[in-house]
């Protein structure tokens, strides 16, 4: 029994059962150790979920190296990394943008944020709306990503029965390649998620820099 081996447990019952999964108690039993034993290692629920974070956003901001140089192309790049290790486990998706910054890490985060939003050109004024409004993007779509499957199961409805109302709601439009209707068949696709997500991160991008780009500011490179 590890300070590690304590973490990996509880995300285990957080991957099964959710947040509201994971008690001192479960993960006692998870463990084969009286729950009280759990407290060697953290004082209570609250520092444990802050060193599951604290794991998360270690793995979030190591980005794989790349030969991206366009600066707006790697920050879609590291958009999609996030993405990709939030999915990993989506039920932590909640936590990691509930709980407060990280205690290792967080500054250099910040201070690299920014400092990438100067490189696209952002005038100073609008530098830190512009950081925000892209991290809630990135959040905010995992979240929805994560949740709507979650959420049906919840609900009561199961994914074939989902699916044929998707076909059939599809087929109302009588043209299958009405966007109307490629609208309601993306919804099935498993590879579309990615693809919006890359819309999404593209377009708030280059937005930002028609919207807030300085008069003197050269392309992003």
């Amino acid at each position: 029994m590890s300070r590690e081996g304590v973490i990996d447990a509880a995300i285990g019952l957080v991957d099964a059962d959710g947040l509201a999964g994971l008690t001192m108690r479960k993960l006692g039993v998870a463990l084969g150790v009286d729950a009280m034993a759990v407290y060697r290692f953290f004082s209570g629920k609250a520092e444990l979920l802050d060193a599951i974070v604290e794991g998360e956003a270690e793995r979030m901001w190591a980005v794989p190296s790349t030969d991206i140089t366009d600066v707006a192309e790697y920050m879609v790049f590291t958009a999609h990394h996030y993405r990709r290790i939030l999915l990993e486990h989506p039920n932590l998706a909640p936590l990691v943008t509930s709980r407060p910054l990280p205690t290792e890490g967080w500054a250099e985060a910040l201070v690299t944020g920014i400092a990438f939003m100067r490189a696209l050109g952002i005038a100073e004024e609008h530098l830190a709306l512009s950081g925000t409004t892209i991290v809630r993007f990135v959040l905010g779509s995992v979240l929805r990503e994560a949740g709507e499957t979650r959420y049906r199961a919840e609900l009561g409805e199961d994914l074939p029965h989902f699916e044929q109302r998707m076909i059939e709601q599809a087929a109302a439009f009588g043209r299958p390649d009405s966007p109307e209707a490629a609208l309601l068949r993306n919804r099935l696709d498993p590879e579309v998620p990615a693809m919006e997500f890359d819309l999404g991160v593209r377009s708030l991008i280059h937005g930002m820099i028609a919207l807030y780009g300085r008069d003197d500011a050269a392309p992003p490179s």
